[in-house]
């Protein structure tokens, strides 16, 4: 019975390893010249993550359930390091990473002289710029956060925006002064003016 399993794990785990290889294979290598051409059409006054951290994220979190499935082939054959916790771990990073992915791939900001339209999952608003009680950045943390008086909230990590010098300069120009701490107004001047990393 046990060589049975055995047999039937060996050909699950190289199923599943080749139909990744055949259906993901010539994706990936379209995606250099794909994510380039989806960032030369992103319209100038929409802010939305990096396509290229996106796609990377996602074959991060492929790469997580093939080292589950080989942890766990691993510990069919009687290898004592492959433990349930390492398959588990691996199994969780790659849904995680998967899940991000698709979370920050359906988040988007559009810009107008009259505020910040945000686009989420499962929800999409509108802040006024006159709005907008707070803006803070997170050096710690590397991400910035506007709040409004009705209660909306915007968080997005600075180093994987595309465009994110516009927002940068809309939120300088048109964002409240009281809304602005010295500090933060600091960073998206830096921000404003291109610096492609963060400035504590």
């Amino acid at each position: 019975m046990s060589n049975v399993f055995d047999l039937f794990l060996r050909i699950l785990v190289f199923t599943v390893l080749f139909s990744i290889i055949k259906r993901a294979g010539p994706r990936i290598l379209r995606w250099p010249s794909t994510l380039l051409s989806q960032q030369q059409n992103l319209q100038q006054d929409e802010i939305r993550y990096n396509p290229l951290a996106l796609g990377l994220t996602a074959l991060a979190g492929i790469g997580y359930f093939v080292f589950a499935l080989l942890a766990l082939y691993s510990r069919k054959q009687g290898n004592p390091t492959a433990s349930w916790g390492i398959i588990f771990g691996f199994a969780a990073a790659g849904v995680f990473s998967l899940g991000l992915a698709a979370f920050f791939a359906k988040e988007r900001l559009q810009l107008s002289p009259t505020g910040i339209t945000y686009t989420r999952l499962w929800e999409s608003g509108f802040i006024p710029w006159s709005q907008i009680k707070e803006v803070k950045y997170s050096s710690f943390w590397q991400t910035l956060i506007i709040k409004s008086y009705d209660g909306d909230r915007i968080t997005m990590s600075p180093l994987i925006l595309h465009q994110g010098p516009k927002l940068a300069k809309m939120l300088l120009e048109h964002a409240p002064t009281t809304a602005i701490s010295d500090q933060t107004r600091e960073f998206l001047q830096q921000w404003a003016r291109g610096y492609a990393l963060p400035k504590s």
